[in-house]
């Protein structure tokens, strides 16, 4: 019997806890961009694109 073979439930458990994280991270981001409201601090508000300067030839 393989190393691989006796700790497969370990391998299957800890994959799943995994998946299992990511769906629900992605859950609360998707209900959290729905919900109207107070913007959270990590998102910064903006007003739109940045306007560039417009560039003098130099002579």
């Amino acid at each position: 019997m393989t190393s691989l073979a006796l700790h497969a439930g370990w391998l299957y458990g800890g994959t799943l806890i995994a998946a299992l994280i990511v769906c629900v991270r992605k859950i609360r981001l998707m209900a959290e961009r729905r919900r109207p409201g107070r913007p959270t601090p990590s998102r910064q508000q903006t007003t739109g694109p940045k306007q560039r300067e417009k560039r003098v030839p130099a002579v």
